[in-house]
């Protein structure tokens, strides 16, 4: 998933009253990893082995790097 995917959840994340805060599964540990280090995400794990979670300040700095239009 790209950052400008990233945002668009962190988007719907703010209309929905969550602050932008969002958490997901990575398909694997490389994957997982990439986003640890490109989104600053955090490892759950909790509820799956590459849970993470992205909070709402990393999640507005997202929003403030990838811009996009719905058409």
């Amino acid at each position: 998933m790209g950052g400008h995917l990233f945002a668009i959840a962190a988007d719907k994340s703010i209309q929905w009253g969550y602050d932008g805060a969002l958490h997901g599964f990575a398909l694997n540990k490389e994957l997982l990893e990439h986003y640890i280090k490109m989104f600053h995400a955090e490892y759950l794990g909790m509820l799956h082995q590459y849970q993470f979670f992205i909070d709402d300040e990393q999640a507005k700095k997202l929003l403030e790097v990838y811009n996009y239009e719905w058409n």
